[in-house]
């Protein structure tokens, strides 16, 4: 069927208010900040997991993959495990300072 065939549009229209659907909602828990708001994130990516899902090239070549792992991670991350995706990697000199740190050292130099 011809992606422009009144079926497939009603599809992806259907499809694509579901989606906005889950994302609202998501946003709602997101906004009420639990576990930093880890459950909204998780929701949102999961409504985005399955709406790409609904596309058989997706589905076939498995391009929602990588955002169900991440998801399926958060979830790990949630029940206090962690995967390594999610395990910060150990780097040598400690954590690097932010760019405001680093401006005001800089700044405290030159009123030296």
């Amino acid at each position: 069927m011809p992606l422009g065939s009144p079926r497939i549009r009603l599809d992806l229209e259907d499809a694509f208010a579901s989606l906005l659907h889950e994302l609202r909602g998501a946003k709602l828990q997101f906004e009420k900040v639990d576990a930093g708001g880890r459950d909204g994130v998780i929701s949102a990516l999961t409504a985005v997991v399955e709406f790409l899902f609904r596309f058989e090239e997706v589905r076939d070549e498995g391009l929602h993959g990588s955002l169900a792992r991440l998801v399926d991670d958060l979830i790990t991350l949630s029940g206090g495990k962690s995967s390594p995706m999610l395990t910060p990697k150990r780097k040598s000199g400690g954590a690097k300072s932010s760019k405001l740190y680093d401006s005001l050292k800089g700044l405290s130099v030159v009123t030296a």
